[in-house]
């Protein structure tokens, strides 16, 4: 969402492969997974994008607070206003397939799509 609004998207991933797939999935030219990449961009940096699950001790939280840089998790990125249509799908169990199925249907039905969150 954030790169098909124009925005510089740079990635993190404490895990260097999962790091290294999120650069092949999302076409992402920045992505890390080390403190080193992280204080070598966060000056760069406007806000952080962080999924629900993500750890409020974590170092990066840290880092960026001790920088003044702003939190957001993805619920408060897609409800920002666009003229692209949204479908959110929540509770507590099942969200991950029904994301799944309603994005094969999306694509079979050859509608353009971006999948956020569950995938």
């Amino acid at each position: 969402m954030a790169q098909r609004d124009g925005d510089d998207v740079i990635g993190y991933d404490d895990n260097e492969s999962t790091a290294a797939s999120v650069a092949d999935e999302f076409g992402l030219d920045r992505v890390g997974s080390t403190p080193a990449f992280i204080n070598d961009v966060l000056s760069a940096v406007d806000e952080v994008i962080v999924s629900p699950g993500f750890p409020l001790a974590h170092w990066l939280r840290t880092a960026a607070r001790a920088r003044g840089v702003a939190f957001v998790g993805d619920v408060g990125l897609t409800s920002r206003p666009t003229d692209a249509p949204n479908l959110a799908v929540h509770g507590t169990n099942g969200m991950s397939p029904v994301t799944r199925l309603i994005t094969e249907m999306l694509t079979a039905a050859g509608h353009p799509h971006t999948t956020g969150a569950n995938s």
